[in-house]
């Protein structure tokens, strides 16, 4: 598997994190970690334009298997009736050798 990662930047988290909605500024107008860092069992709030906000919680990472889960946890896009929406992130090669590509797992917790 040729997939390499993005190295953490040594500059400011939320210099990081606001990046992202300057790239899609239609999807998200605040990013920020309210506890920890990234890490598992850190929390991320986003201020989004669908979405008055939401709260993530980082589940797990592992950078060796490029896989990323993280669970919303709280805010609008649980409509008041789930505890939480789970989401499983891993890139993956295409068995013929083409491009890598993600696959999404989603698991909803009523």
């Amino acid at each position: 598997m040729n997939l390499r990662l993005l190295q953490q930047s040594h500059r400011p988290r939320c210099s990081r994190l606001n990046l992202i909605p300057k790239i899609v500024p239609q999807a998200f107008k605040c990013v920020e970690y309210i506890e920890g860092n990234g890490e598992p069992g850190s929390i991320k709030k986003e201020a989004e334009s669908q979405f008055n906000y939401m709260k993530q919680k980082v589940e797990a990472l592992d950078k060796e298997n490029f896989v990323y889960i993280y669970s919303v946890i709280e805010g609008d896009a649980l409509m008041n009736k789930l505890e939480k929406i789970t989401y499983e992130t891993k890139l993956e090669d295409y068995p013929d050798g083409g491009d890598p590509y993600a696959r999404l797992l989603v698991s909803i917790t009523p």
